[in-house]
């Protein structure tokens, strides 16, 4: 199949994220199926406008990233017409749209008679209910009414344009696909369920891969990705004060807005100690994390209403049990005392007695991490996720 992706950042770009890295595996495996992969791109701040990497080919548009129909050097219209072009030279079997990236497209579908498959990572409710319960100051009033009236715009259009304009959706959890269903009406044979999956190969001993292991005291608790407080990063470091938790070093790696605010409050709690931070760090340094044998679990305390993070994921795959509050696509990964412990949102008091359970129950912590990689080899591997796409693209190419 020859199929064109688009997507509104990739991992070239500054500040990539979870859905990118995603993006990124789906292509390079459906490469390695013999599937000839086109992704279109804004260009935002990088100086090149081709690449090639893994097989897979990038076109990236110079242009003003705008999804709204007015103005003709933006995203819409310059993406359309892109397509167009490539499309006259070599005509393309299946576009996938990774969220609304692919809007130009869709909506010219009729004219293109080209089968569309979007991908949804979240809603927009469910970015705007995190927003709010993220807390805000009295001067980010105004932001938030802002962010608000964007957020209804998209909840009553674009979101539902390129739901209803695509083919088939994919849901990357069974939340995801029950919010979509509640905010587009869309009919529910439409959408299918694909977790994020990854390559176990990626979980090989690091010293094959000439990586360092970080330097771990025993007893660690590690957090990987954004540091915002979305994200929960107060709760880890409100744990991490208590007395219970006084031999036990939390490991952060990521970056983010909520950083330095954060680094500032762990000096003054005169934690620094145990409370250590690493920055971004490249994919194959944090998997060093991740297989640390002194790492003992992951937490993960999210508020944001997320699709399905890939982080769960990793640290399955490593083995680290994980505890998490239930919000989003979490509990399609994380089964209550199967691989872990699912928490009610909130619930500060439980998840610390879960974290404190795993610390020092060695025997439970030993069978949840047996658990834990073996549902992520039967569940969560690439060549599963690559599977269950393509039997979604050949109903596509069904209707054509």
């Amino acid at each position: 199949m020859r199929i064109a992706v688009f997507i509104k950042s990739t991992t070239f770009h500054e500040g990539y994220g979870g859905l990118e890295t995603q993006s990124k595996a789906l292509c390079e495996g459906l490469v390695s199926r013999g599937h000839d992969i086109l992704v279109f791109s804004p260009q935002r701040e990088l100086k090149f406008e081709t690449k090639y990497l893994n097989g897979v080919k990038y076109h990236f548009i110079p242009c003003v990233f705008r999804l709204a129909k007015f103005g003709k050097n933006n995203w819409y219209y310059r993406s359309f017409f892109e397509f167009c072009h490539f499309h006259e030279e070599q005509a393309f079997d299946l576009v996938v749209s990774q969220s609304s990236a692919g809007i130009g497209v869709i909506e010219n579908k009729s004219k293109l008679k080209v089968p569309i498959v979007s991908i949804s990572h979240g809603t927009i409710i469910g970015e705007l209910r995190t927003r709010f319960q993220a807390g805000f100051s009295t001067g980010e009033i105004l932001q938030l009414a802002k962010d608000t009236i964007f957020s209804l715009n998209v909840f009553f259009g674009r979101q539902r344009r390129f739901i209803h304009g695509s083919d088939f959706v994919v849901a990357v959890s069974s939340a995801v696909k029950k919010a979509l269903i509640n905010e587009t009406f869309i009919d529910k044979d439409k959408i299918y369920v694909v977790n994020n999956g990854i390559d176990p190969d990626k979980f090989n001993q690091s010293e094959q891969n000439n990586v360092s292991m970080p330097d771990i005291a025993k007893n660690s608790v590690l957090y990987v990705g954004q540091v915002t407080r979305s994200k929960g990063l107060e709760t880890l470091f409100r744990l991490a004060q208590e007395s219970d938790f006084g031999g036990t070093s939390f490991h952060i790696v990521g970056d983010g807005d909520f950083l330095s605010e954060l680094q500032g409050e762990v000096k003054l709690a005169g934690i620094s100690g145990r409370f250590i931070f690493h920055g971004k760090l490249p994919y194959e340094q944090v998997l060093t994390f991740f297989q640390s044998p002194n790492m003992s679990l992951f937490v993960f305390p999210t508020k944001r209403y997320e699709g399905l993070p890939m982080v769960l994921v990793e640290a399955m795959f490593s083995g680290l049990p994980v505890v998490a509050y239930g919000v989003g696509g979490v509990s399609d990964v994380v089964l209550d005392r199967e691989t872990g412990f699912l928490i009610k949102k909130d619930d500060y008091s439980s998840l610390k007695a879960s974290v404190l359970k795993i610390l020092n129950d060695s025997l439970l912590r030993r069978k949840l991490s047996q658990q834990s990689k073996q549902f992520a080899r039967e569940n969560l591997t690439l060549g599963i996720m690559l599977d269950k796409y393509e039997e979604v693209f050949r109903k596509a190419l069904s209707l054509k």
